[in-house]
């Protein structure tokens, strides 16, 4: 279910109107028919009054639901676990970059994708791909670097 479905089930589920739910937020009916035919997203500062209006987390609003958010990490962990081991890099590689998008902040996927970084762009012919995969590669190495200095590991 997408945010824009999520919040237009919520406000039916509350027996509310378009124009009651933008009475109570202080914007347009307009907005919000905007957002519930998926033209248009809320205002981020809305997220916290849309989840409190409707009795439910962000986390919910934003489809972020802690069973799916665990199961999610628990793939990227044996995924990484494992990253070395498998042959397919390109398929690695895309693990890589979806762990590392979805948790920026951790190093473990981010030394992932700069690895295969590196070990993709030495299958790559092409050779403005090749720099192009070994730049992001020394970039996100500069990152677990910085990171590990950061907190005097």
């Amino acid at each position: 279910m997408t945010f824009v479905q999520r919040i237009k089930e919520l406000r039916r589920n509350a027996d509310m109107t378009q124009e009651s739910l933008a009475e109570l937020l202080s914007i347009s009916p307009q907005a919000v028919s905007r957002w519930e035919t998926d033209m248009a997203m809320p205002d981020i500062s809305l997220l916290l009054p849309l989840a409190n209006q409707f009795e439910v987390t962000t986390d919910h609003l934003l489809g972020l639901d802690t069973y799916q958010r665990d199961l999610r990490k628990a793939e990227f962990d044996e995924a990484f676990h494992g990253y070395y081991k498998h042959d397919d890099k390109e398929k690695s590689y895309q693990f890589a970059l979806r762990a590392a998008a979805e948790y920026p902040g951790n190093m473990e996927y981010t030394e992932w994708l700069a690895s295969a970084e590196y070990y993709i762009a030495l299958l790559h012919s092409d050779a403005a791909d090749h720099q192009r995969l070994l730049e992001s590669s020394v970039r996100h190495y500069r990152i677990v670097l910085k990171n590990a200095s950061d907190s005097n590991i």
